[in-house]
């Protein structure tokens, strides 16, 4: 149940982003979307739960980077979101 509601949040964040400027250059993104941070908490309590979904970790990483690649130059959203990871795990 908990691969099936990441990969539902994953594609649901994908789906609810604008779509990029004709320029070519990333939008920069000034709220981080719900989708993303219920993907980030439903990740760290799958892992509270079942170690192996520490397998979709690589996946999910490389899909999230690949969607929005941004996401690296605003570190407050990328701790928020380990943070939401780790929440569970505490």
């Amino acid at each position: 149940m908990f691969v099936a509601s990441i990969v539902y949040l994953a594609f649901a964040w994908d789906s609810a982003l604008p779509p990029p400027p004709a320029s070519g250059l990333a939008a920069q993104a000034t709220a981080l979307a719900p989708q993303l941070a219920g993907l980030a908490l439903v990740f760290g309590l799958a892992l509270t739960h079942h170690r192996t979904a520490l397998l979709l970790a690589p996946g999910l990483a490389v899909f999230v980077l690949w969607t929005d690649p941004g996401l690296l130059r605003r570190p407050r959203q990328a701790l928020l979101l380990l943070g939401l990871v780790l929440l569970p795990l505490l």
